[in-house]
């Protein structure tokens, strides 16, 4: 199966924003023979829940629930199989409950737009993933290349997402798997995808540093 394993509805309200209705992305995965999409949205299950509601009797399509989320002294963590946030006490106790509730905590994006400190503290805290997200729609080729070398080194399940914002974005990377969760867990998935327009990324990038800190 062919699955991306990161997208965005319109739930999600972070700069980098998002304009896509579960309905329509449903069709453009279908359109692109995704055989199912998860839904990733910032800190919540909004977005995952009315696709749920919109896929109601289609036993063709896999849905997959799933958050990303930050607040913790590393990179962002992308959470997918659970349907739920769990309150962020410490981020071990976060990663346990993720496990013990039969989700995984991928890496993603690895090595874009983190900052140095950030990324030296991640690199250190690599053992609390299940998995890297070795190729991102809106990675450059050299990050993706690095993060698969991490990924073997680390021995770490290997995903692949567009995390997509707009519906031009959706299937340009996918994971290849035929049960997601188990196929991270047991180290072997598949990843295939292309990279995004130059021209979306140059304007990702204007909207990441017109929302930095000076």
């Amino acid at each position: 199966m062919k699955i991306d394993l990161h997208c965005h509805t319109y739930k999600t309200k972070n700069r980098f924003g998002s304009n896509m209705t579960p309905k329509n992305m449903i069709k453009v995965a279908k359109k692109r023979n995704l055989d199912g999409i998860a839904i990733t949205d910032d800190d919540t299950l909004e977005g995952y829940f009315e696709m749920k509601k919109n896929l109601k009797g289609d036993k063709d399509f896999l849905l997959i629930p799933g958050f990303e989320t930050q607040g913790f002294e590393i990179a962002e963590i992308l959470v997918l199989g659970i349907d739920y946030i769990p309150k962020k006490k410490n981020l071990m106790d976060f990663v346990d409950e993720i496990r013990d509730n039969n989700g995984v905590c991928i890496l993603p994006h690895p090595f874009t737009f983190v900052p140095t400190l950030r990324y030296k503290k991640t690199l250190k805290e690599l053992e609390i993933f299940d998995g890297i997200e070795v190729i991102n729609s809106f990675d450059w080729g050299i990050y993706t290349e690095f993060a698969e070398k991490v990924a073997n080194v680390f021995n770490l399940g290997k995903t692949s997402g567009s995390d997509a914002h707009s519906l031009r974005n959706i299937g340009l990377a996918y994971t290849i798997c035929e049960d997601p969760i188990k196929d991270i867990k047991k180290r072997r998935t598949k990843v295939a995808g292309i990279e995004s327009p130059w021209t979306y990324k140059i304007s990702n990038l204007i909207k990441f540093l017109d929302n930095s800190p000076v």
